[in-house]
């Protein structure tokens, strides 16, 4: 009867199996519902503002070291959702995007700031940008300055890095209120309109020259469903396992449970069969017999009656 102790842990984790996909699965699509439904609500928005969004041609003026205006084009490219179901909405994207040499050449390594930057016809968007900064800190290996942090090293006083950062995109929001198209905040992850990549250097000496060869600027509308994704998501941008995934997952699951529960169980009745079989047929133990040593004597004591 050995084979009944894997039969109930295989009864036992079968069941626990089935618990587990019952709860945690109906919370996960209940809150992929309501997430959908959120998505699928600004598609309604977006659609009642996409057309005025289609009539914005927005510029932007003074970001270069130049006095370059440049006109920032449409981009109707769809946006990739890592979510291939057709269970939210379908709808019309579209942004203004550019991304040209808008910055020059500086003669040296410096904080860097443009003012009275404008993106017409676009109000109230910050007009000082910040091209480039620097942050330093306290840190007594080289190494993990330079390779982890990319920064350049002072060994001379407090042992700092130092790392340079200079500017790699601005995304805006905006929308039209009244007549007039206002800014609405930055649109990326963190909420900022600005943002920046570490420029390189080398291991004790920050860059000698400053310079960013391209710079994208892209343009939203504060009502762009893609952006509620995201939030939604936590930039993942899938909204989780829908009900047939989650059957496909809890079907190999199943599968893969029934068919060790069936291993377990032939293991056990086979041996219990070898046990049952070998009290008939295999031989007894044979017990070891004790010899004397070589060049050794045995000696034997009879007691008798006195």
């Amino acid at each position: 009867m050995v084979w009944i102790i894997p039969l109930m842990l295989g009864i036992l984790g079968f069941a626990a199996l089935a618990r587990y996909e019952q709860v945690h699965t109906e919370d996960k699509h209940l809150l992929r519902t309501t997430n959908i439904e959120a998505f699928n609500d600004s598609v309604r928005v977006w659609e009642a503002a996409y057309a005025d969004f289609q009539t914005l041609k927005p510029s932007v003026a003074r970001l270069s070291l130049s006095e370059d205006v440049l006109d920032i084009p449409p981009d109707t490219a769809e946006e990739r959702f890592s979510d291939k179901s057709n269970d939210f909405a379908q709808y019309h994207p579209l942004k203004y995007k550019i991304s040209a040499p808008l910055m020059t050449e500086a003669n040296s390594w410096e904080e860097l700031t443009v003012n009275g930057v404008q993106f017409p016809p676009i109000e109230g968007v910050p007009s000082e940008v910040v091209l480039s900064m620097s942050n330093t800190i306290n840190l007594g290996n080289w190494k993990q300055c330079h390779y982890g942090r990319k920064g350049a090293y002072q060994i001379k006083g407090n042992h700092t890095c130092t790392v340079h950062y200079k500017l790699r995109s601005v995304c805006l929001l905006t929308e039209k209120v009244g007549k007039q198209w206002v800014y609405k905040g930055g649109c990326h992850d963190n909420g900022d309109m600005l943002s920046y990549e570490v420029a390189s250097c080398s291991r004790d000496a920050p860059p000698r020259l400053l310079y960013i060869s391209t710079v994208s600027v892209t343009v939203r509308h504060a009502a762009d469903p893609f952006l509620l994704a995201k939030k939604l998501t936590n930039g993942k941008l899938h909204f989780g396992e829908s009900r047939a995934e989650s059957r496909r997952v809890t079907t190999v699951l199943y599968t893969i449970s029934i068919v060790l529960l069936g291993v377990f169980f032939a293991i056990a009745v086979a041996q219990a069969d070898y046990m049952q079989t070998c009290q008939f047929l295999c031989p007894p133990p044979v017990a070891e017999k004790l010899s004397p040593s070589a060049g050794g004597s045995h000696v034997s004591i009879e007691m008798g009656e006195r």
